[in-house]
């Protein structure tokens, strides 16, 4: 069976919005995502786009109050189900409080 992770259906929405390819979903809640943590270029799309966007200085507010918080959370969930690798853990300690 798949290990799974639950993201906000936000940062994922978004990414899908842009045309990114990310995980595909398993599961749904009216405002989580359950995904595979498998890691592949998928996730490896999904990390990268979390990274960009978490950073919250360069973007509109919009984007700080609504992309950058949920994309802080989905880096939060990938590091506690343990997707993320060295270099990710200590970007998001070091900017953003992991």
């Amino acid at each position: 069976m798949t290990e799974l992770v639950r993201i906000p259906t936000v940062f994922h929405d978004d990414c899908t919005m842009c045309e990114c390819e990310v995980p595909t979903i398993i599961r749904e809640t009216s405002r989580h995502y359950f995904v595979s943590t498998q890691r592949d270029e998928l996730m490896d799309e999904l990390i990268g786009r979390a990274i960009d966007y978490a950073w919250s200085q360069g973007w509109d507010d919009w984007v700080k109050k609504s992309i950058t918080p949920s994309a802080r959370a989905t880096l939060r969930a990938l590091h506690k189900a343990g997707v993320l690798n060295d270099h990710e853990i200590n970007l998001s300690n070091q900017y953003f409080n992991l």
